[in-house]
């Protein structure tokens, strides 16, 4: 299984920089990380280059789950509008693990599925894929896989494009699927039913590939009205995140799309969460994962930079 991880980066003086780039090579070369996600914080063209340096350092793989100007909706008139294509770098194109490409299914958060006609929606989310797929091929020269997302709940989006009878209808039209853990949790609580209810209820699981995980519990306070956190997986967490593992028997590949810092400097959380990932998804033992997570935040130092030195005492 592949570990991934969003790749972050900084705005300083209105520069952006890849502040955290040394951590996540140390991370690649040791084998904890494999795979960096486009986009983390920003969806900008500069991130996206300090990307794509990233990967040619380190041989490090991509995925790619939008691109600057792309509207986050399978379903939306507008999805494919704002991205200017001749603006993304052609390194892009070239790079071998660019394989596939998601987004998250369904409409803007403003717009809803009674706006159109049932063949209005449908036509939309073909034309779409369609587009997406044939650009993509002339700009690569390959087939691109293009692949869904299920959205979360409580950012005003239609219900009706977060239940596990739509997500699972689209994951069949799509090349493959995925699944965030903290949407689903979402949806289903705005469903009002359990999270374990919503999982019963997905067909189509078999397609999905890339498995999605990040906390939502913010135990500072920081975040209290953002629905979906993208903060450090907290051990409470650990639990269902190898019981949702186990619903999806095609994955290859988890990614953590921790974002926002709670307790610790930025450097030390996206440690502690790509390790304590690494170790959770490898073991599949909540106790041991716990364990490595207690060590790393009473041994690690707040700007990683001992992170050599404690990975070597980890492995032993």
């Amino acid at each position: 299984m592949k570990i991934g991880a969003n790749y972050l980066t900084e705005k300083v003086e209105g520069k952006t920089i890849g502040k955290f780039d040394g951590i996540y090579q140390m991370l690649i070369q040791k084998g904890y990380l494999n795979t960096l996600k486009y986009p983390g914080k920003y969806c900008d063209i500069a991130s996206l280059e300090l990307l794509l340096k990233m990967l040619e350092r380190t041989g490090c793989e991509v995925d790619i789950h939008g691109l600057p100007g792309m509207l986050p909706a399978t379903h939306s008139k507008v999805m494919l509008a704002n991205i200017q294509w001749d603006q993304i770098p052609e390194k892009l194109w070239k790079v071998p693990s660019f394989q596939r490409i998601s987004t998250h299914i369904g409409l803007d958060n403003q717009d809803r599925i009674a706006n159109y006609s049932p063949k209005e929606f449908w036509q939309t989310f073909q034309d779409n894929q369609e587009k997406m797929k044939r650009i993509l091929r002339e700009k690569t020269g390959r087939e691109i896989q293009f692949g869904g997302e299920n959205q979360p709940g409580g950012f005003q989006i239609d219900p009706e494009t977060y239940t596990p009878e739509f997500l699972s209808q689209i994951w069949e039209k799509m090349d493959f699927g995925v699944f965030d853990i903290a949407h689903g949790k979402n949806s289903a609580q705005e469903e009002g039913i359990s999270y374990e209810g919503y999982l019963k209820r997905l067909t189509n699981t078999q397609r999905v590939k890339i498995f999605h995980v990040s906390g939502n519990m913010d135990r500072t306070g920081k975040y209290i009205d953002k629905p979906d956190k993208h903060v450090m997986m907290d051990e409470s967490e650990f639990s269902e995140i190898l019981e949702t593992i186990s619903v999806f028997s095609n994955l290859d590949l988890i990614v953590t799309e921790y974002a926002y810092q709670t307790k610790y400097a930025y450097e030390k959380e996206i440690i502690m969460e790509i390790v304590t990932l690494k170790k959770l998804v490898e073991s599949k033992d909540v106790e041991y994962t716990k364990k490595i997570g207690l060590f790393l935040e009473k041994e690690l130092k707040e700007k990683g930079e001992n992170l050599e030195e404690v990975l070597e005492k980890i492995e032993k």
